[in-house]
């Protein structure tokens, strides 16, 4: 993995998570906090995605889309950490949001 690619999709993936912060649970927002904060981003969105759908929370279409890039590029198609289904339990979910079929 390129580490200036890694970076700047951290970059991105920080900026999208700012603008959702506020509307998620303390305990949610505090997990999302801390993976990201030790570098472990795959966890990190893991926990945040699967929060911001448990929590009935709506992202926007421009922040989807990324999201499903982001996940693809760290693997999150393939491997997951929390939910062993986690890419076919999202990715609808994801594309729901930017009115794509599947």
């Amino acid at each position: 993995m390129n580490i200036n690619e890694y970076n700047l999709n951290k970059d991105i993936y920080f900026q999208i998570i700012s603008r959702y912060l506020d509307k998620l649970s303390l305990e949610s927002k505090n997990h999302v906090i801390h993976y990201f904060n030790v570098a472990e981003i795959e966890m990190s969105y893991e926990s945040f995605l699967l929060s911001l759908k448990s929590e009935d929370i709506e992202l926007n279409d421009k922040d989807a889309n990324k999201l499903i890039e982001l996940g693809m590029y760290l693997g999150l198609d393939q491997d997951s950490v929390f939910k062993d289904d986690f890419w076919e339990y999202i990715l609808p979910w994801l594309k729901q949001v930017t009115n794509e079929s599947e």
